[in-house]
C-alpha cells in the first residue's frame, strides 16, 4: 500500500497532505502544522526513550551496581562520623576523669601541706611563748591556716560532674536523614572544657598561694623569735655578769615532772626554708631559753618592794651590841615592821625558823650552789622542804634576834660562804628592765 504526501494545495503554508494508494482507490490526509510540531517534538522523545530502554537493557547490571555502592559508601560514612563522635564522647569523660584525679591529687598535697603547716604554727607559737613574745604576734597563723583547711574542704570535685559513659550503647539512627559524612557537623573540641573543673583548679592555685603565704609568715615569725633571742639572751648574760657570775658554768634547774622519748627538731639547714631559718635560730633560742631558766634560780630580785635604804653594807664594820670589829655577813635594808618579804629566786626553803642571831630566820637553796638568807623576821610564811618561786612571800618584816630597829637583814651565799649582796641588788635593775 504505497503512499506519498505533498504540499497542500488549498494553504501551502499550514501543512501537508499525506495520500494513501490501495487497490480501490488513493486516500488522503492533512497534516496541519500543530500535529507537524508534536510530530517534531515526539520523534526525539521517543528516539530517547527507545535508547534509554535499550541502555537499561544493556547496562542495567551497572546501574544498579553503581546504585549500590553509592548506597553503601553513604552508611559507611554515616558509621565512621558515629564512631568520630563516640571516640569524642570517651574522649571527652576520660579528660574529665583525669582532671578529677589530678584535682583530688592536688586537694590532697595542699591537705598535707596544710596539716603541716598547722603543725609549724603550733611549734612556732610554743616557741614564741617560751622566749616571751605576745600571743598576738603569731596569732594570725593559725587562724590563716583554719581558714585554708576550709576552703580545700569545699573543693573536692563532685562524682556527679562525672558524665556516665555508656560504652555498650550504640546511638540508633532511626529518623536520621542517611547523608554524607562530609555534610555531617564535626564535633566542637570546646565542649570537652568543663566550666566546673576549670573553677576548681583556679580555687586550689588561690589557696596553694595562700599556704605559701602563710608557711611566708611562719619563716617571718621564726626570724622574729631566733632576733628576739638573741637580744634576751644578751640582757640576761649582762644581769647574770652583773652579779659576778659566769653564765656559761650555771645550769638551769630540774623542770617539772615531765618525760616521753626524744624526738628531735627536724631542722635541716638543707631543707626547706623554713627548716633552714629554724636551724639558723635554734642555737639563739636554746641559749636564751637556758639562761631564762637559769635567772629564775638567781637572786637577782629585790626583797623588799622599791628601792630600800641600806642602814649596813657586806664587809667589816664596828658590831653595835659588842663595839668591836665584826664581818657583816650580808646588808641591813630599812623597812616598817610588817612589810613582806618577797623570794629573791626559785628555790627549796631548807630552814625556817629560830636561828640564834638571825632571829626569825628563812634560808633557801637555789641551786647552783647558791642560797640566800632572810633574817630578823617578825612572821614566817613558809615551812622548811617547801619549794617556792621566785617572789614568794616568806614572811615579814621585824626586828628578832640580835636586832636594834625594824630592819631585813639580807645575805646571799656562793658554796656556803657569804658575798656582797650589793651586786645582785644591782642586778635586780636590770631585771626589772626585762619584765
Amino acid at each position: 500500500m504505497p503512499f506519498h504526501t505533498r504540499p497542500s494545495q488549498t494553504a501551502k503554508a499550514s501543512g501537508f497532505l499525506l495520500s494513501v494508494s490501495r487497490r480501490n482507490g488513493v486516500r488522503s490526509f492533512a497534516i496541519g502544522p500543530f500535529a507537524l510540531f508534536l510530530i517534531a517534538i515526539a520523534a526525539p522523545l521517543g528516539l530517547m526513550a527507545s535508547a534509554g530502554v535499550l541502555y537499561w537493557q544493556v547496562f542495567r547490571d551497572d546501574v544498579l551496581e553503581a546504585l549500590l555502592r553509592r548506597q553503601s559508601d553513604m552508611h559507611y560514612a554515616y558509621e565512621d562520623r558515629l564512631a568520630a563522635m563516640r571516640a569524642q564522647v570517651d574522649r571527652a569523660v576520660s579528660r574529665q576523669l583525669l582532671d578529677q584525679r589530678t584535682i583530688e591529687g592536688r586537694v590532697h598535697d595542699l591537705l598535707a601541706r596544710q596539716a603541716q603547716l598547722e603543725s609549724r604554727s603550733a611549734m612556732v607559737t610554743a616557741l614564741a611563748e617560751q622566749i616571751g613574745m605576745t600571743p598576738e604576734a603569731t596569732s594570725t597563723i593559725p587562724q590563716a591556716a583554719a581558714r585554708t583547711s576550709e576552703a580545700l574542704s569545699q573543693t573536692r570535685p563532685s562524682a556527679s560532674a562525672i558524665p556516665h559513659q555508656e560504652t555498650n550503647e550504640k546511638p540508633r539512627p532511626e529518623n536520621l536523614e542517611l547523608r554524607s559524612g562530609l555534610d555531617m557537623p564535626a564535633p566542637s573540641p570546646q565542649a570537652d572544657a568543663s566550666p566546673a573543673d576549670t573553677s576548681a583548679t583556679m580555687r586550689l592555685g588561690a589557696l596553694a598561694h595562700g599556704l605559701e603565704r602563710i608557711e611566708h609568715e611562719q619563716v617571718q615569725a621564726v626570724t622574729r623569735i631566733g632576733s628576739i633571742a638573741r637580744q634576751k639572751a644578751a640582757r640576761l648574760r649582762s644581769v647574770i655578769v652583773e652579779a659576778g657570775l659566769a653564765p656559761e658554768s650555771l645550769s638551769p634547774p630540774k623542770g617539772e615532772a615531765m618525760g616521753g622519748p626524744f624526738v628531735p627538731v627536724k631542722a635541716d639547714p638543707n631543707g626547706s626554708t623554713f627548716e633552714q631559718e629554724l636551724s639558723r635560730v635554734s642555737a639563739d633560742y636554746q641559749t636564751a631559753s637556758r639562761l631564762t631558766q637559769v635567772i629564775s634560780t638567781l637572786p637577782v630580785r629585790r626583797p623588799l618592794p622599791g628601792r630600800q635604804e641600806v642602814t649596813s653594807g657586806f664587809g667589816l664594820r664596828m658590831d653595835p651590841f659588842m663595839g668591836r670589829m665584826a664581818l657583816h655577813t650580808g646588808v641591813d635594808l630599812r623597812e616598817e615592821t610588817g612589810a613582806l618579804v618577797r623570794a629573791t629566786a626559785a628555790g627549796k626553803v631548807v630552814s625556817a625558823g629560830w636561828s640564834g642571831g638571825y632571829g626569825n630566820m628563812v634560808e633557801i637553796e637555789h641551786g647552783n650552789e647558791l642560797s640566800t638568807r632572810y633574817g630578823h623576821l617578825s612572821s614566817i610564811n613558809v615551812t622548811e622542804g617547801q619549794t617556792i618561786a621566785a617572789g614568794d612571800v616568806l614572811g615579814r618584816v621585824g626586828s628578832t634576834g640580835r636586832s636594834t630597829g625594824s630592819h631585813l637583814h639580807y645575805e646571799v651565799r656562793v658554796n656556803g660562804e657569804p658575798v656582797d649582796p650589793a651586786r645582785f641588788l644591782r642586778a635586780s635593775d636590770k631585771v626589772a628592765e626585762l619584765n
